[in-house]
């Protein structure tokens, strides 16, 4: 369930309600900034997003709290989906995975087209590395669009010893003269003797 509601000074709240675990529901709030009106003038035409299919295997390896090597892998599928609202009309906008990408992407790092949906097309605003985080719900406006944050976090050999490095990679992205333009890209390490060494690879179709 999706419906937003406009008050006399012009703002809105939105209501969006979904099932999580049955018989549970999750309800959302998001409350607009008076006067915010949807985009209405974009830089591409409005077109059907295309519809690529992606899968990568994620493996990662270590040794846990107890001294025992342990190894998992599992294999995700990415394809063009309804996300979040970014121009806050009440709609969901599509993600488009990129499907050019290098054979060892690892999920966090894949690229993402927005299209802003106006109907059953969309217009395209710019691309993202990773997916948005569940706050960019809230982030303020900039340019008609919400700021947007990516965060990702995994283990990697540090190159000198065994003891692997965690890294978290954070990117931000705003519009800016009509495109989403990347604003900020911050990456931490802290050794962490006990995470796993990650790696990737992109399968084919």
């Amino acid at each position: 369930m999706d419906c937003a509601a406009t008050d006399a000074d012009g703002g809105r709240i939105r209501f969006r309600a979904a099932q999580s675990d049955h018989p549970s529901w999750v309800v959302f709030i998001d409350v607009l900034p008076h006067g915010h009106e949807p985009l209405d003038d974009f830089v591409e035409p409005c077109v059907t997003p295309p519809e690529p299919a992606l899968r990568i295997r994620v493996s990662s390896a270590g040794i846990d709290g107890f001294g025992e090597h342990r190894h998992a892998r599992s294999t995700r599928s990415y394809e063009t989906h309804v996300g979040i609202d970014v121009d806050g009309d009440a709609k969901g906008d599509t993600f488009v995975p990129v499907a050019t990408v290098d054979e060892h992407t690892c999920p966090w790092d894949l690229g993402w087209e927005i299209y802003v949906m106006r109907g059953e097309c969309g217009h395209l605003i710019g691309r993202i590395d990773g997916l948005p985080v569940d706050e960019t719900d809230v982030a303020p406006f900039v340019g008609g669009v919400r700021r947007i944050e990516t965060v990702a976090t995994w283990g990697s050999a540090n190159g000198v010893g065994p003891e692997p490095t965690q890294r978290t990679r954070v990117r931000t992205y705003a519009m800016r003269d009509g495109t989403l333009r990347a604003e900020g890209d911050e990456t931490n390490e802290a050794a962490c003797a006990h995470c796993g060494i990650t790696s990737c690879q992109v399968l084919p179709p």
